[in-house]
């Protein structure tokens, strides 16, 4: 007689993918698990919901499974695309691999060619290498005396586009252009082409090449002045605000008349146009009259904007553009990076009953050192049965046949042989109204004659249902399932003599975790594969870490008892909204698509187990996580988070540069003719030299420099137990702890003792000794619970050496209560360190002629000697004279305000 049975298909490896071809995917399968049949290769782009030719970019091939390397052409530049593979014959398939993404080749745009340059514009064309980006930017720079200032883009246009004009040059400049070309998924810069604006000669318009200017025009009526100008106007430029002036003129009571409220100002100095727009007070004096003047008027304008996440500069960009139609002028920050900082740690710098938690109705126990995940389905066969009943063996050729070919017979005419019961203790609380019962019982014709009572621990669920597993999800009526109770799952029979039934399986199951299904055996002594112990996965999610600074990558590195099936690792850096994910690895690295303000680390824990020799041969144990390290690729870029804005846009704008540490200022752009706003940090529009000045104030501060800096952060909950020796101490696990923040009980009786009375307490040291007078008995295990603060050290190149504790830390310590962790503490630790090591330098300037000073620019000066140009802090104005305030760092107060500032930001909810 012969035998026809299906071999093992292995399933397939996760492809290595390659982009170095345009229009190309190239496929790598590194081996070949199968030794006959196909491998079939799906492709679609990224982001479509299905496998088939619905799916935009989808095509699929077979090759033979001996090939290992093929290639997908075919496809769009630049577009990200994910594939998968299968192993297949012409009996079984295999499954398929979960998908793995590239982004094509991109080419982008090349040879960039300036065509035409005035005055005041420039033509630049370009090479189109690209077949579908969807449009190009032509990006900007300007030459400045310290060097090349930052790229911005000034123009924007679509797909197929190989010019673009750039009208807001100014004559007598240097510039660079670059083109960046971009689709949805990558961009690509082309090089760079420099060239220079002609001089624009003379002015367009007639004014006095020496003196003042001033135009003022109602608007309220057809009229306007142009007043003679007695002294010379005093000019007051602003940072973070708006600029002003005060023009004196011969007396006239009439500039008080409702024609000249509100009127329209234009001022020239020396030919040169200064940002003023509209007259907002007039003030008498008897020997004349002065106009006070303001401008950045439409800054005033109220803008309502809501802010999930985005950099501060773009959003500073997105306000002004919002609340003006003034030329705009924003520089991308000069973002120091840091790669793979650890931000969090466990079992080894903190236990995951610190790091995560999860109801007792969840299949997952979080350990000191471990998560483990639960089974949620407990699945008895005759291996597993008790009660009375006769044991049967399958014999029959014919269905039904009986999984792993024995079954439990019972009959009402056989006292010893009525009942059978299956029992079995969950790890976890299963809630009552979750309780889901299933039973097989094969009959051949698919019916029962019997009548039968089936209870979990005496809460009636049902008769024995017929054939195939029958399920009960809504028939317990009896309590929760409690973790660590034992349960009975009995089906006891009744009625007449010669009717029986016979059962080769029972199941108890969480419906909230329910098994993917219920298997019957094919053949003589089959095992079936389901129901599944541990189906499907459980997402366990640990405390997000705010760095104070952005995140733009992140590495996890994690171990585990198994990495197959459902269990993956997940990363977040925008709390929690979207997730980067690697499936069955231990470790996974990525770059995120945009900056974010928080690291989050998510794992998935599923069942492993496949082929034993019983039933069921699936997900019968579960995965564990012992471990992981995260770390983060962190990046100064500050951003705005969670935040709802609805009042003047110069009111949002101040507080963008200053959680930014920033500086915006309201100019006259006369490339554009127009008035503009400009957004850049302090230094970054290049350098100017300070100027020959006389008075002056220079200092340099370092007492203000501490030699260790110390950041405290949020009280964190601490655990332990230990066995009393009266008069001793004893070592806690953790020192400097917080002043009344413990509780000492008897984990068995729950009495609770008395500091001072009872026992005493170190809290720098951290020890506790029980007193030989109070009421504790030695040899007795005691519980301690107490709080200490996240807390981090960081010592400054160039200390004193000698003890750690004669280190000097003012102007700290500091309290930031919104770090939860000593990672966390740390890196603002490190942070601050890093702005205070050297010493402050600071100069403050009086100069008669503010318009002088381009406020955007940092200066040298011989007067203060540092390495570095000096960044302006302050101005002050008043009529005759300025006061300019430049410093070589921010003081140590602003520097921590500033992380303060992103820190409370990160933590709102709007």
């Amino acid at each position: 007689m012969s035998v026809q049975f299906t071999t093992q298909l292995p399933d397939e490896d996760q492809p290595v993918l390659g982009n170095g071809v345009e229009d190309e995917i190239a496929v790598d399968r590194e081996s070949a698990p199968a030794n006959y049949g196909d491998i079939r290769i799906q492709t679609r782009e990224t982001g479509q919901s299905s496998w088939d030719s619905g799916a935009t970019g989808f095509v699929e091939q077979t090759i033979d499974h001996a090939t290992v390397q093929t290639v997908i052409g075919g496809r769009e530049d630049g577009e990200e695309y994910e594939v998968r593979l299968r192993t297949e014959t012409e009996h079984v398939t295999g499954a398929w691999t979960a998908p793995v993404a590239i982004v094509t080749k991109f080419p982008g745009a090349a040879n960039p060619v300036v065509d035409a340059v005035t005055t005041t514009s420039a033509t630049v064309s370009w090479t189109d290498n690209a077949d579908n980006e969807d449009g190009f930017y032509l990006q900007r720079r300007k030459r400045y005396d310290s060097g090349w200032g930052p790229w911005s883009t000034v123009v924007s246009v679509g797909p197929n586009v190989t010019q673009a004009t750039d009208d807001t040059v100014q004559p007598a400049r240097e510039y660079e252009f670059r083109i960046r070309a971009y689709t949805e998924d990558a961009e690509a810069f082309s090089g760079s082409v420099a060239t220079t604006t002609p001089d624009a000669g003379l002015s367009q318009r007639s004014v006095s090449p020496t003196g003042w200017d001033v135009v003022v025009e109602s608007t309220v009526r057809d009229a306007e002045r142009e007043p003679l100008v007695l002294d010379d106007p005093q000019l007051q430029p602003t940072l973070n605000g708006q600029p002003r002036i005060t023009i004196p003129v011969p007396r006239d009571e009439s500039w008080s008349s409702d024609t000249w409220t509100d009127a329209e100002v234009t001022a020239t100095v020396k030919g040169k146009p200064v940002p003023i727009e509209e007259l907002e007070d007039v003030e008498h004096t008897p020997e004349r009259t002065v106009l006070r003047c303001v401008g950045g008027i439409e800054l005033e304008n109220r803008v309502e904007m809501e802010v999930d996440q985005r950099p501060v500069h773009e959003t500073a960009e997105d306000v002004a553009a919002e609340a003006s139609d003034y030329q705009i002028n924003v520089d991308d920050p000069n973002a120091e990076t840091v790669a793979d900082q650890l931000v969090q740690s466990a079992p080894t710098l903190s236990d995951y009953t610190q790091l995560a938690s999860a109801p007792d109705t969840e299949p997952v126990d979080i350990g000191f050192d471990r998560v483990d995940r639960l089974a949620s389905c407990f699945v008895g066969i005759e291996y597993d049965f008790e009660g009375n009943y006769e044991s049967l063996t399958d014999g029959s050729p014919d269905p039904p046949h009986y999984i792993d070919g024995i079954a439990a017979r019972i009959t009402p005419g056989d006292a010893l042989a009525r009942q059978v019961q299956f029992s079995f203790t969950p790890d976890y609380r299963i809630p009552a109204d979750r309780v889901g019962v299933a039973i097989s019982a094969p009959v051949a014709d698919g019916t029962f004659d019997i009548a039968s009572n089936v209870t979990l621990n005496g809460s009636e669920i049902a008769n024995i249902p017929a054939g195939a597993w029958g399920t009960y999800e809504e028939s317990y009526s009896g309590g929760d399932l409690q973790a660590g109770e034992e349960y009975t799952l009995s089906i006891e029979v009744y009625g007449e003599d010669d009717a029986e039934a016979i059962i080769d399986g029972m199941a108890v199951y969480d419906t909230e975790y329910p098994p993917t299904g219920f298997d019957r055996p094919d053949e003589l002594f089959d095992t079936i594969a389901r129901p599944e112990p541990v189906p499907g996965g459980l997402a366990v999610t640990m405390d997000e870490v705010t760095p104070a600074v952005s995140v733009s990558g992140a590495r996890v590195d994690a171990d585990f008892d198994d990495t197959s099936g459902v269990q993956q690792l997940e990363v977040s850096n925008d709390q929690g909204t979207t997730w980067q994910t690697a499936s069955n690895t231990e470790s996974f690295e990525t770059d995120f698509p945009d900056l974010g303000p928080t690291l989050q680390f998510r794992v998935t824990l599923g069942g492993y187990g496949s082929g034993r020799g019983r039933s069921p041969t699936t997900d019968y144990l579960a995965q564990s996580l012992t471990g992981h390290s995260l770390y983060a690729d962190l990046d100064e870029t500050p951003l705005v988070v969670n935040s709802h804005y609805n009042r003047s846009a110069k009111s949002i704008l101040t507080e963008l540069a200053d959680r930014a540490d920033a500086i915006w200022e309201v100019q006259f752009d006369q490339s554009a003719d127009s008035i503009a706003f400009e957004w850049t940090q302090p230094g970054q529009r290049g350098t100017s030299d300070i100027g020959d000045v006389t008075t002056y104030t220079a200092t340099k501060t370092t007492r203000e420099r501490p030699e260790q800096v110390i950041v405290k952060g949020a009280g964190l909950p601490f655990e332990e137990r230990f066995t009393a020796s009266l008069g001793d101490w004893h070592d806690l696990g953790e020192i400097r702890l917080i002043p009344g923040s413990e509780s000492v009980t008897d984990p068995d009786s729950g009495e609770q003792f008395e500091r001072g009375a009872d026992y005493s307490l170190d809290l720098l040291d951290g020890r506790i000794k029980p007193l030989s007078s109070g009421s504790m008995a030695g040899g007795t295990a005691y519980q301690v619970d107490y709080r200490r603060k996240a807390i981090a050290f960081e010592t400054l190149p160039g200390a004193s050496g000698g003890d750690i504790t004669d280190l000097r830390v003012e102007p700290g310590p500091w309290d930031l209560p919104s770090l939860t962790t000593d990672q966390e503490a740390g890196l603002v630790a490190r942070r601050i360190a890093s702005e205070l090591q050297e010493p402050l330098h600071e100069i403050e300037v009086e100069v008669t002629d503010i318009s002088a000073y381009n406020l955007l620019e940092a200066v040298d000066s011989d007067v203060v000697p540092t390495d570095g140009p000096l960044k302006l802090q302050n101005v002050s104005s008043e009529p005759g004279s300025a006061t300019l305030s430049w410093g070589s760092r921010e003081t140590a107060s602003d520097v921590v305000a500033d992380i303060q500032a992103g820190l409370s930001q990160t933590n709102e909810r709007v």
